[in-house]
């Protein structure tokens, strides 16, 4: 039997004032898009920044597989696809959440970053996006529901708090080397289309095992037990990025002849 799915209503006042929030933050992304795009003479910042934004597009996927919805009464709406309405508010959300930390992350990763700052910054991250979400949820913004949801906090089930941070630790590793071997400048357009498969593939590639679980289970001890699973494989994903950072780290140490420039494959400066 079909799950019925939550609806309920916000005010257009709260709505409009998450709206205005929402493009102030935009605003500062695509400013700070276009400070780096300035200050390393390149162009994949703003393929980055709309790709990013694009990748709200996933969402109503996202919505299905993770059993979660938002309000749809009185909705201000951005689009509908898969038959759910999706908030202006969240629409905007993409557009400021992922460029942010995606392109701080592959300047970071650029000019060197060992295994500590990694970790360091993926576990901030993991902090952040769960201090986002939670008061999000409490404020009826989104709402993860039905009765086999694993364990979280605040309603915020645990495998989100690594996921998201684990989806943008691999999209930026992956941007990184792809920009340092084979993504010329000229072809730094294709960011549009990879920047969200691979947001949609970090997310949703380890959770595999929950959504099974939240789609086929009856007994919410399944997805107690499948949860940490899969928070075990988001983690793998960002050791395995931890271990290119360490081989990055220890060849560029090694070799003090050459680095590459930050405007990516060709581009090569004396570091002295």
């Amino acid at each position: 039997m079909p799950l019925e799915r939550p609806n309920w209503e916000l005010s257009q006042s709260f709505q409009i004032t998450q709206i205005i929030i929402g493009a102030v933050l935009v605003a500062i992304a695509f400013a700070y898009t276009v400070y780096v795009a300035r200050k390393d003479k390149v162009l994949y910042p703003y393929f980055l920044f709309f790709g990013a934004g694009l990748s709200g597009l996933t969402e109503p996927i996202l919505d299905v597989l993770g059993i979660s919805t938002q309000p749809e009464i009185h909705q201000i709406t951005a689009y509908v696809l898969f038959g759910r309405k999706i908030p202006m508010y969240l629409a905007i959300c993409y557009f400021y959440y992922f460029p942010i930390p995606i392109l701080w992350l592959v300047r970071r990763l650029a000019a060197g970053m060992n295994t500590r700052q990694w970790w360091r910054f993926f576990l901030g991250l993991s902090i952040f996006t769960t201090v986002f979400d939670i008061p999000g949820i409490q404020q009826g913004l989104w709402r993860y529901y039905g009765p086999m949801q694993p364990p979280g906090l605040f309603g915020f089930p645990a495998w989100w708090w690594f996921g998201q941070s684990s989806s943008i630790c691999l999209t930026a590793m992956v941007i990184h080397l792809l920009r340092h071997t084979i993504l010329t400048e000229a072809r730094s357009i294709l960011l549009i289309a990879i920047t969200p498969m691979l947001l949609f593939a970090g997310l949703e590639g380890p959770a595999i095992p929950i959504t099974l679980a939240l789609h086929s289970s009856t007994n919410p001890m399944v997805t107690a037990i499948v949860q940490p699973v899969t928070i075990a494989l988001h983690l793998m994903i960002v050791w395995l990025c931890s271990q290119m950072v360490a081989y990055r780290h220890s060849t560029s140490t090694s070799t003090t002849t050459t680095t590459l420039d930050a405007r990516g494959p060709g581009r090569i400066r004396n570091p002295a």
